[in-house]
């Protein structure tokens, strides 16, 4: 009868090795082992240097986020008061602008009431006086003339220059082309004459200031639309044979400027805005003195 070797003694916490290894060791190999390199090559033992300057640095950065929080919130009022501040001069504005209005409203009521008492039979001549100088709007058939720059500026050709202005300006509109157009469309027999919308009056202005064309001081865009109001027949063939109809067609020729003209059975101009009287005398005068 054989008998089996015995067996070693095993410790009674064999199962709870890991734990017992954590608790003998709780050091990790890799960390004690550089350790035992710094302490043999005679260096101090590393310490929590880098611990402590980024504790600083958070403590630094909490600092400055609760110097902007406390800023901020301090002003915060400064700010709401100058927002009511401007919410209280555009409600004045506007309550100026509204006053004005009504004043000008009533204004205008006044006139038309003093009209009416002593027109002494100017009123009924008023709308034809008001056709006449621009003041109102009209209606009717007429001529469209629509002028704009060349395609290639640079194009031109100077064998017959109607203009007197230099050659720089090449296939440009000027001003001095939408005078010369307008004048003629007067000559051919227009009643009432508009250009982009702008209605011409005895006190209109057509001027050129850098780069853009001005009329009634107001700044237009091309393409330069022209509208007379007029016998379109009439007015085509007196143009055509006027010099302004040949000076658009030699810019036309000479100098590439794109030019259309059409006529209409209806055109709508609108009324001038640039009315504004500067002189005016009684239309019968009284040998009443007039009292200081």
């Amino acid at each position: 009868m054989t008998t089996s070797p015995p067996r070693a003694s095993q410790r009674p916490d064999a199962s709870m090795t890991l734990i017992r290894e954590m608790l003998e060791r709780p050091l990790d190999p890799g960390y004690a082992a550089a350790a035992a390199r710094r302490e043999a090559a005679g260096l101090p033992p590393s310490t929590g240097t880098r611990s402590r300057t980024m504790l600083l640095a958070l403590v630094a950065v909490g600092l400055v986020l609760s110097v902007s929080a406390i800023t901020l919130n301090r002003d915060l009022p400064d700010v709401t008061r100058t927002k009511k501040d401007l919410i209280g001069q555009i409600d004045a504005g506007r309550s100026s602008v509204q006053k004005r209005t009504d004043q000008v409203g009533v204004l205008q009521s006044e006139i038309s009431a003093a009209e009416q008492r002593h027109g002494d039979g100017v009123s009924s001549r008023l709308p034809a006086l008001e056709a006449d100088t621009g003041a109102l709007s009209v209606t009717g058939p007429g001529l469209v003339i629509t002028m704009d720059d060349a395609p290639d500026l640079d194009g031109s050709s100077a064998d017959d220059n109607p203009r007197t202005t230099t050659e720089a300006s090449g296939g440009r509109v000027l001003s001095r082309d939408v005078q010369i157009v307008t004048n003629g469309l007067w000559q051919a027999g227009a009643e009432a004459i508009a250009i982009n919308g702008q209605r011409l009056s005895s006190r209109s202005a057509i001027r050129f200031a850098g780069d853009a064309i001005l009329v009634n001081f107001r700044p237009l865009t091309r393409p330069y639309v022209i509208r007379a109001i007029g016998d379109p027949t009439a007015m085509q063939t007196a143009f055509a044979d006027s010099t302004a109809g040949s000076y658009l067609q030699a810019l036309h020729a000479n100098f590439g400027i794109v030019v259309e003209q059409e006529s209409a059975t209806s055109l709508t101009l609108p009324g001038a805005t640039s009315l504004t009287t500067t002189y005016a005398r009684p239309l019968h005068p009284t040998t009443q003195e007039a009292t200081p």
